[in-house]
C-alpha cells in the first residue's frame, strides 16, 4: 500500500495540525505518529512498526430520509420477528397455533428484505461507495448478518408457503408440529446476530 509522510504544523494555539489528502468514499486510511529529535532520538506511537495504530474510513453523507426509512422498516421487521417468536412459544405451551404465524413471519421477512437490501445497499453506496461488502465479495459482518437472517426466514416461508399464500396448511412442506420450533429458532438467530457487535 502506498505510504505518505505528512508533516505536522504547529499552530499558535499550541496544537499540531496535519492535512490528510481527501480520498474516495470507502477508502481506509491507517497511520501512526513519529517524532524525531536529532538523528538518533525517534519516538513512535504505537511502538510496534507492523501495526498502523490509528485508522479511519472516508465516508460520504447518505440521504437522511433513506436512512430513517431503512431503520424504521428494520425496527418493524424485528418487532414482527419477535412477535412470531412469542406466538410460537405460546403455540408450544398451549399446543395450538394462536394466529397464523407463517403469514406474520412472511410479512416480517418482506419488510426486512426491503430494509436491508434495496434501502441498505443504497445507503451503503452513498456512504462507502460500495453497495454490498458481504459474501461472496467481502466479509462485512453487517451485510453477512442480514444475508443469513434473510435466507433463514425465506426458507421458513417456503416450508409454510401453503399457509402464507392460500391459508391452506395442507400445502405446507412441513406439518404444524415443527412450526413453533422453526420460528423460535428463527427468532433466536435474529437475536444472536444482532447481539454480535459490528
Amino acid at each position: 500500500q502506498p505510504q505518505e509522510v505528512i508533516q505536522l504544523e504547529f499552530l499558535e494555539s499550541g496544537n499540531y495540525f496535519a492535512a490528510i489528502p481527501s480520498q474516495k468514499r470507502g477508502t481506509d486510511v491507517e497511520y501512526y505518529l513519529e517524532a524525531r529529535a536529532g538523528r538518533d532520538l525517534v519516538v513512535r506511537v504505537p511502538k510496534e512498526v507492523e501495526k498502523p495504530g490509528f485508522a479511519f474510513t472516508y465516508k460520504g453523507i447518505p440521504n437522511q430520509a433513506l436512512v430513517v426509512a431503512r431503520y424504521v422498516l428494520l425496527f418493524v421487521a424485528l418487532l414482527l420477528f419477535l412477535l412470531c417468536g412469542f406466538l410460537a412459544f405460546r403455540a408450544l405451551t398451549h399446543r395450538r397455533v394462536v394466529v397464523d404465524i407463517p403469514r406474520l413471519g412472511f410479512l416480517g421477512t418482506a419488510i426486512f428484505f426491503i430494509s436491508s437490501f434495496p434501502l441498505g445497499m443504497i445507503v451503503a453506496f452513498q456512504t462507502y461507495g460500495t453497495p454490498w461488502t458481504g459474501f461472496p465479495v467481502g466479509n462485512s459482518l453487517a451485510d453477512n448478518r442480514s444475508l443469513v437472517i434473510l435466507l433463514y426466514w425465506v426458507a421458513a416461508s417456503l416450508l409454510y408457503r401453503g399457509s402464507i399464500v392460500k391459508r391452506d396448511p395442507a400445502r405446507d412442506l412441513l406439518g404444524r408440529k415443527p412450526l413453533p420450533y422453526i420460528y423460535l429458532l428463527g427468532v433466536l438467530l435474529v437475536v444472536v446476530m444482532f447481539l454480535i457487535p459490528n
